[in-house]
């Protein structure tokens, strides 16, 4: 039984308490049971509406994942590449993500995800896991990645200093001509999570 299931359940039994029905027998209880009390029911009846909400968002998130799972995976035309706005200044991958997913106009299209960059940048040996060596991020480039124009700068925020990996004109040239191996990447490891390394608390700008 799926935990949507057993909340359904819930909400039932206290459905028949509140109109003072036995819910193993189906049966109405005695007038004095404390069920019948107003307040009683009234509480009843609160909880069976939260219940209710419970199990809506349930369903709600159910829709939202298969409108996700329905979508087609993350494409770019070589037309649309050549509007993609290149920054001079190094930049953060989730910023320039944010510039190739502004490329995309069909909503039918999943969008390019910072972590997509990421999972197959390490597939590549272009980032590798930090191991505390830069605070809190995760990740830090590969002398290959440093190479290529990646580099990880510590920065000022207004609470605390962080680490995070920046791109310059040229890393960001080297991952849009392979956006393609990027979405493939993305949807092997869709279609085997088990695979997928959380990388999450490197700090983005």
């Amino acid at each position: 039984m799926t935990e949507q299931e057993i909340t359904k359940r819930a909400k039932d039994y206290i459905d028949k308490l509140a109109n003072g029905i036995n819910p193993l027998t189906d049966e109405a209880v005695n007038e004095d049971d404390i069920v019948n009390n107003v307040r009683i029911a009234r509480c009843l009846f609160y909880v069976s509406g939260i219940l209710e909400q419970v199990i809506e968002k349930g369903v709600g998130k159910k829709r939202e994942r298969a409108a996700k799972s329905n979508k087609q995976p993350f494409s770019v035309t070589d037309e649309q590449l050549k509007n993609l706005e290149y920054s001079d200044t190094p930049i953060s991958v989730t910023a320039f993500v944010q510039r190739v997913n502004r490329l995309i106009e069909d909503p039918d299209i999943r969008r390019l995800s910072y972590k997509d960059v990421q999972h197959w940048l390490v597939s590549e040996g272009i980032l590798e896991p930090a191991d505390g060596r830069y605070g809190s991020a995760k990740l830090c480039p590969t002398e290959y990645g440093s190479q290529l124009g990646m580099e990880i700068e510590k920065r000022t925020g207004p609470y605390h200093t962080y680490y995070c990996v920046f791109y310059d004109r040229r890393a960001q040239e080297f991952i849009a001509a392979h956006l393609s191996d990027i979405s493939k990447h993305a949807d092997e490891l869709r279609l085997n999570p088990a695979k997928e390394v959380n990388y999450d608390g490197e700090q983005e700008e």
